[in-house]
């Protein structure tokens, strides 16, 4: 994890909070381990001569540890009028991988007499894994000289009082026949200064230290070589144990699947020299399994119309597992013979025809409130239909949905040519499909034939139901 550089000193980051020194720089993680190599593969035919193969897989190399991350650095402050907070440290960096061993050679035999594998000395032993690196330790975050402090802050006020004044002026007015000294009078002023103080305690937090970083992960010991015998043969059979081929092609002509039988046993160090080096388990082949796959076109339309749909074929030995790829649908049984599998094709129809359907429209009102959908290729009764309807009525200035989900069957009348749904039938709010409400709705048909499914969606609406 990378930390972001942080230069804070005294400045200021919101209001009363301060950041103090410089975050440490993550540590650099350690070089990976270099896998070990493979032994070398070979085949070859016991004759009775000795020979001797080294077909040792190399150990890995170790991964190199990682580099500790720097602390924290300038990391002052003065305990002042605001919070303080420490710059972190930075992260140790992780162990590099230690190296996988690399196997050891495979080694196919062919052979006459068992008697003979004596004079052959065998080494083909896996590699080791190696050690991953070690994962390195944080920096050190900034740390607080103390936790908290407190400072005295003061401010002055005026405490003001206003007196009315009024003196003689030194001379006389006469006002109805009377003299008297003449006045002055206005308002006198004074303020005196009041000083008030509070304390603050303020408080500093320590960065975190850098996290330790993670060891790197051991390689992994390379597999020992494995040992294949064939009796009384020169060379393996081919095999053609899959393969992709279109509805087309597998309707011509039938294809052939081949695989190697094995069988796994125990005992190969006291068939050969005592010097080898080996597994005690071995395989030794059996034969070449075959079963043949082929399709029967039953279906009305025309083969090449459905060219792109595809088989794909796997064949374990035992059994051919298929799958159907393509967005075309069929309808197809299958009938496993001794050596051939028989896919004989019913039906078949191009995903255009199942998704031509169209909304019509509605037709009365509550209980007896219709929505129809036509279908255009007349292909309702043959398939399946999962029909989802979304209903909306409108209450003055909002819409409101008042049905969202799958439609059972028992409101649904399929025919050939056309799906209804019976509105009325559902439970939805009578209020909400009563005569002249405006409504809309959404509806999603889902098709399914055979192995392939498709959906169709169409809105419609705002509509007003009569």
């Amino acid at each position: 994890m990378k930390k972001l550089l942080v230069l804070l000193g005294s400045l200021a980051i919101t209001g009363q909070a301060y950041g103090f020194g410089i975050s440490g720089n993550n540590g650099a993680d350690g070089r990976d381990g270099f896998d070990g190599k493979n032994g070398e593969d070979i085949s070859m035919y016991a004759s009775g001569e000795m020979k001797v193969f080294q077909l040792n897989g190399t150990n890995g190399s170790n991964g190199s540890d990682a580099k500790y991350g720097s602390n924290a650095y300038a990391c002052t402050y003065s305990e002042g009028y605001g919070n303080e907070y420490g710059a972190d440290g930075g992260d140790g960096g992780d162990g590099g991988r230690g190296g996988d061993g690399g196997r050891g050679g495979d080694v196919t035999i062919f052979y006459s007499d068992i008697k003979d594998l004596k004079e052959i000395t065998i080494e083909n032993a896996g590699g080791l894994g190696a050690y991953g690196g070690k994962g390195s330790d944080g920096g050190y975050g900034c740390q607080c000289y103390s936790s908290s402090w407190s400072l005295e802050s003061c401010s002055t006020t005026e405490s003001c009082t206003t007196t009315r004044v009024c003196e003689d002026t030194g001379t006389t007015r006469t006002q109805d026949g009377v003299t008297a000294p003449a006045r002055v009078c206005h308002d006198r002023r004074r303020c005196t200064p009041v000083t008030s103080c509070s304390t603050d305690t303020y408080y500093c937090s320590s960065g975190s230290d850098g996290s330790q970083g993670k060891d790197g992960r051991d390689g992994v010991d390379g597999r020992w070589g494995l040992i294949s015998l064939v009796k009384d043969l020169k060379e393996l059979p081919a095999q053609f144990p899959k393969g992709t081929y279109s509805v087309l092609e597998l309707s011509k002509k039938e294809v052939l699947l081949s695989k190697r039988i094995w069988e796994t046993k125990i005992g190969a160090t006291s068939l050969f020299s005592k010097q080898s080096v080996i597994n005690d388990s071995y395989r030794e082949f059996v034969r070449l399994a075959t079963k043949k796959f082929k399709i029967v076109w039953n279906a009305s339309a025309s083969v090449e119309e459905f060219a792109s749909n595809k088989f794909e074929l796997e064949f374990d030995g035992n059994k051919i597992i298929m799958k159907d790829i393509g967005q075309d649908f069929l309808e197809y049984d299958v009938q496993e013979l001794e050596d051939t599998v028989v896919v004989t094709v019913a039906k078949a129809f191009k995903k255009e025809e199942l998704t031509k359907l169209k909304i019509e429209g509605t037709k009365g009102h509550s209980k007896d409130l219709v929505i129809t959908i036509k279908d255009k290729a007349s292909l309702s009764k043959q398939v399946m239909n999962k029909v989802k309807l979304q209903f909306v009525h409108r209450s003055w200035f909002v819409w409101y949905v008042v049905y969202d989900k799958e439609v059972p069957s028992h409101a649904l009348t399929i025919t050939d040519d056309e799906i209804k749904i019976h509105v009325g039938q559902l439970d939805i709010l009578p209020k909400a499909i009563k005569r002249r409400k405006k409504v809309r709705f959404t509806v999603k048909v889902e098709r399914s034939f055979g192995n392939n499914k498709t959906e169709t969606e169409e809105f419609f609406g705002p509509v007003k139901l009569y």
